[in-house]
């Protein structure tokens, strides 16, 4: 029959388990997110360049035009 401590360890031993198997889970969950935020960031820049190099066409059409 187990005693009191080696019921304990068994214990100890799948509670640390259950806490590895969770960790886990929690980092794929942050890497997936931090992907996803990375992607919306590039395309965020994308956009933006995209933007400026329209207002600077904007601005030198404007200059030559007045010229």
């Amino acid at each position: 029959m187990a005693t009191d401590l080696e019921k304990l360890v068994v214990t100890l031993e799948a509670s640390i388990t259950k806490y590895e198997r969770t960790m886990n889970k929690a980092l794929g969950i942050t890497n997936q997110t931090m992907r996803k935020v990375e992607q919306r960031q590039a395309t965020a820049i994308q956009r933006m360049n995209a933007g400026w190099t329209g207002m600077q066409r904007g601005i030198a059409t404007a200059f030559a035009s007045a010229a």
